[in-house]
C-alpha cells in the first residue's frame, strides 16, 4: 500500500509521474502509462490462466507489479485487482508471493480488499485441510496420509503472512478479523496462528484490540492450567506428537509469546512496566490494563 512515507520515498526517487493522478473515486494514468498497463495486463493474464509452471506465474506477478513503480504516486487498481487474483492460485509459492507483492506500494483500497478476500479463501480451505489432518492418526495407523509434508509445512507460514497483512493493513475490517482469531482458546485452531494474530494486532494501536489480546492470552492460561486444552496429537514424545507439534493446539509457550507480545508493545506505547513474571499474574496483567488503558487510542490508528 502507498502510505505517506511511501510516497515521499517515491518522489525522492523520481518514481512519479506528473500526468497520473489520484481524483477522489478514480486513479487516472497518463495515455503511455495507460497503454503500457492494457498491453501487460492483457498478455500476463494469459499466462496465469494458461501457464502450468510456477516460474510463469511468479514472474508474471512481478512484471505486473513493476509498473507502479512508474508512477507510484497513482498506483493503479487494475494492477492490485491482478495481484491481488494471485491469492487464489494453486501454488502456495504464488500466493504468497502474490501477496508480498500486493502490499508493496499498490492501490490502497484494492489491497485492503485483495487481504481480505485471500484471508477469506484461505479460511475455507485450511477447514478442508484441517479436516483430513484430524483422520492422519488412522492413516498413518494404516501406512498412508492423504496430508502432504508440503501442505503442513507451507499452508500454516502462508497463514501466518495473511494474518501479518491483516494488521499491516490498517483497516478496520481487517482488524476485526484478526481479533475474531481471539476469540475462544479451544476450538482446535493451532497455538501459532493465534501468536501470529496477537503480534498482528499489536501492531496497531486499539484500546479495544489490547483488551481482547489481553483477556485471550489470560483466559487461554486459565484454560491450560484447568487441563481444558490438551494437546491435540497426543505427547510431543509420540510419533505423531511430534510431527504435528507446530499445528497442535496452544501450550503456555504460546501464552508467553504473546504476553511477550504486549510487553512489547507497552515499551513502545512506554506505559507503566508490565508484571513480570508474565504467568501466574492475571491479577497484575489486569490492574496493568486498567491504569494504561487511557493512554491507548479508542480506535484503531497506526502505531508510531
Amino acid at each position: 500500500m502507498l502510505t505517506p512515507s511511501l510516497l515521499a520515498l517515491a518522489l525522492a526517487c523520481g518514481d512519479v509521474c506528473a500526468q497520473c493522478r489520484v481524483d477522489p473515486r478514480r486513479t487516472l494514468l497518463c495515455a503511455p502509462h495507460l497503454e503500457d498497463e492494457l498491453t501487460t495486463l492483457r498478455e500476463e493474464r494469459s499466462v496465469m490462466a494458461r501457464s502450468k509452471s510456477t516460474d510463469d506465474r511468479l514472474a508474471a506477478l512481478q512484471r505486473v507489479a513493476a509498473l507502479t513503480a512508474a508512477h507510484a504516486n497513482a498506483p493503479s487498481p487494475n494492477v492490485a485487482r491482478f495481484l491481488a487474483d494471485g491469492l487464489y492460485d494453486d501454488s502456495l509459492d504464488v500466493r504468497r508471493r502474490a501477496l508480498a507483492l500486493l502490499l508493496d506500494g499498490q492501490h490502497r483500497d484494492e489491497t485492503i480488499r485483495g487481504v481480505l478476500d485471500g484471508w477469506k479463501v484461505a479460511q475455507r480451505s485450511w477447514k478442508e485441510l484441517e479436516g483430513r489432518i484430524s483422520a492422519l492418526a488412522a492413516e498413518l495407523q494404516k501406512g498412508g496420509s492423504s496430508v502432504s509434508n508440503l501442505d503442513l509445512a507451507q499452508w500454516p507460514t502462508y497463514l501466518e503472512a495473511l494474518l501479518a497483512a491483516l494488521g499491516e493493513v490498517h483497516d478496520e475490517r481487517a482488524y476485526k478479523e484478526l481479533l475474531n482469531v481471539l476469540k475462544w482458546p479451544v476450538d482446535r485452531t493451532p497455538g501459532r496462528f493465534f501468536v501470529a494474530a496477537a503480534r498482528s494486532a499489536l501492531t496497531v494501536e486499539s484500546r479495544k484490540g489490547v483488551e481482547s489480546v489481553l483477556e485471550f492470552a489470560l483466559t487461554l492460561e486459565g484454560e491450560l492450567a484447568a487441563g481444558r486444552a490438551a494437546p491435540r496429537f497426543g505427547a510431543s514424545g509420540s510419533l505423531l506428537g511430534a510431527m504435528m507439534r507446530p499445528l497442535d493446539n496452544a501450550t503456555v509457550h504460546d501464552v508467553e509469546d504473546v504476553l511477550h507480545a504486549l510487553g512489547a508493545f507497552a515499551q513502545r506505547k512506554h506505559t507503566a512496566p508490565v508484571p513480570e513474571p508474565a504467568l501466574g499474574s492475571a491479577a497484575a496483567w489486569r490492574a496493568w490494563f486498567k491504569a494504561a488503558k487511557d493512554q491507548f487510542t479508542e480506535r484503531m490508528t497506526q502505531l508510531e
